[in-house]
């Protein structure tokens, strides 16, 4: 039912049919992750609902498409300066997504999972093709470790793309552009050690601020 991978190569062919039962993966510092891993994982792993990629080596695009699973966390990954690269979810249950990338260049990511509830978001940027189209139901939402906002400032598109929103954290943001933030259902608002930006809340449903 769990299986926590580091620090090894998954050596083809490695379809995990084995693991008909398995509902947890981990793989910690693994060398390259190839897209039909994850199709072989995925299509034989009927019961997975969380799936981590931790500092995993991953040089091409990638794919996740699954109904089963519930929490994704793509974490402490790289992309090279110079390097575009991709990540597509299709996940028609999932939840919870975290990502993280270690890098001063990130994943575009397109999401298709309308189930999504929380979203955590740690990198030097983000663009638009960061799919707010995809998050129309998420309620929780973390930006970490911004250095600048592109093409545009996000703050306006995420209040009127994500209608769902009702808890938002901007942390260590270092460039963070005026903010004037109007949403009918957000209830907790955090802005930790973002600059010194201008903040214009209209918000009638509040029922916390923490800002340092």
């Amino acid at each position: 039912m769990y299986l926590h991978l580091q620090n090894c190569r998954l050596v083809a062919p490695m379809d995990f049919s084995g693991l008909k039962n398995l509902r947890t993966l981990v793989l910690q510092l693994v060398d390259d992750v190839k897209q039909t891993l994850l199709e072989g994982l995925f299509s034989n792993c009927i019961h997975l609902v969380d799936f981590t990629l931790d500092e995993c080596e991953f040089n091409s695009d990638l794919k996740i498409i699954t109904p089963t699973l519930l929490h994704l966390n793509i974490v402490n990954c790289q992309v090279k300066i110079g390097e575009k690269r991709n990540i597509d979810i299709i996940a028609s249950n999932l939840s919870s997504i975290e990502y993280s990338c270690n890098r001063l260049s990130v994943h575009d990511m397109k999401i298709d999972a309308h189930m999504l509830s929380k979203f955590s978001f740690r990198g030097c940027k983000i663009y638009e093709p960061v799919g707010f189209s995809g998050l129309k139901n998420v309620t929780t939402i973390v930006f970490d470790g911004l250095s600048e906002f592109q093409p545009t400032n996000i703050i306006p598109l995420l209040f009127s793309e994500c209608f769902q929103l009702e808890d938002v954290t901007f942390i260590n943001i270092k460039h963070i552009p005026d903010m004037n933030i109007i949403s009918p259902k957000l209830r907790h608002l955090k802005i930790i050690e973002c600059g010194y930006p201008l903040i214009d809340i209209n918000v009638l449903n509040l029922a916390s601020f923490e800002y340092s």
